[in-house]
C-alpha cells in the first residue's frame, strides 16, 4: 500500500486471530473542511447510546449482550476441559476470538459515531462522567457494555485531528 507521510515506527502483535502488523505514520493535519460553526451537546445514556442537544437519539449497540449466551456456552466448555490439555488451549483460543470480536464491534461502532460527529459539528460538548465509578455499581455490565470511555477517547482524537473544540462539561 501507498503510506503517505513519515513512518516513525513498527509493532508485531498476536492476537487471537492471528499476527498483524501496526505501522506508525505522522502526516500533516489537514485544514478544516468548514467555515461554519455548527455546535452540538451530548448526552450519553444507557437507554439510548448517546441523545444530541437537538433530539437525534443514537441507538445503544449492546454487543456484549448479544453475544453473551454464546459467551457463556464457550466458556462452560473451557471449564470442563482439563488443564494443561491440547483441547484447553484451543478453546481458550476460542473464547478469545469471541471477547476479541465483541471489543472490534464496540470499537467500530465508536469510531463510525465519532467520524460523523466530527464531520457534522465544530464545536462538541459531552458530559464529564466517572465511568469508572459506574462500572462498580448495579448497572456494571450495561455501562462497560456501552462503551462510553472508548468512544470518548476516540471522539477526542478525531476531534483534535480535525481542528474542532471539544468540551467536557460537568
Amino acid at each position: 500500500f501507498d503510506i503517505q507521510g513519515k513512518q516513525k515506527g513498527i509493532r508485531i502483535l498476536r492476537r487471537a486471530h492471528g499476527w498483524y502488523a501496526q505501522v506508525l505514520v505522522e502526516c500533516e493535519n489537514a485544514e478544516p473542511q468548514s467555515k461554519k460553526v455548527a455546535e452540538c451537546g451530548i448526552d450519553l445514556g444507557l437507554k439510548s447510546f448517546a441523545t444530541l442537544d437537538n433530539g437525534e437519539k443514537i441507538a445503544n449497540p449492546r454487543v456484549l449482550r448479544e453475544s453473551q449466551a454464546k459467551l457463556k456456552r464457550e466458556q462452560r466448555k473451557l471449564s470442563r476441559c482439563q488443564k494443561g490439555s491440547g483441547r484447553r488451549k484451543k478453546q481458550v483460543n476460542r473464547v478469545a476470538r469471541l471477547h476479541e470480536k465483541v471489543k472490534r464491534k464496540r470499537r467500530g461502532f465508536a469510531h463510525r459515531l465519532a467520524r460523523d460527529i466530527v464531520n457534522r459539528f465544530d464545536r462538541i460538548a459531552v458530559e464529564k462522567l466517572n465511568v469508572k465509578g459506574m462500572a462498580r455499581g448495579r448497572l456494571s455490565k450495561s455501562v462497560s457494555d456501552a462503551g462510553w470511555s472508548i468512544f470518548l477517547e476516540i471522539l477526542r482524537d478525531k476531534a483534535e485531528n480535525a481542528g474542532r473544540e471539544l468540551v467536557e462539561v460537568d
